[in-house]
């Protein structure tokens, strides 16, 4: 079972158990910059914001998972199921930027 909660993304055992736990924030940043920080500099004041984890995919036929959140426009993160290791950090790549900044709205999604 894996959990996208405020700041933190969770494989929990059948018995609900926390088995790994993959912190993904807070981190600096202002949603009048351009995403992600790490590939371009931003000239607005920055601020430490929750990373509110808001679209979780598993992709079993690849062995990871798609993690959306709210920072830096709502990029995503692909981490690898077993231990929830990082594979693939946001870039300007379009198909990165599937999540919302809106803290509030729903998301849904599919892997084909």
């Amino acid at each position: 079972v894996y959990v996208g909660a405020i700041n933190r993304v969770y494989k929990l055992s059948g018995n609900l158990t926390v088995l790994v736990d993959h912190k993904t924030g807070p981190e600096e940043d202002n949603k009048s910059c351009y995403p992600p920080l790490i590939v371009q500099p931003c000239t607005e004041i920055l601020t430490l914001t929750n990373n509110v984890n808001k679209l979780l995919i598993i992709d079993y036929s690849e062995n990871r998972l798609l993690a959306c959140g709210s920072l830096y426009q709502g990029v995503c993160k692909l981490l690898r199921l077993d231990d929830l290791f990082i594979l693939v950090e946001p870039s300007h790549k379009k198909e990165h930027y599937l999540s919302s900044v809106n803290k509030t709205g729903t998301m849904y999604g599919v892997i084909v």
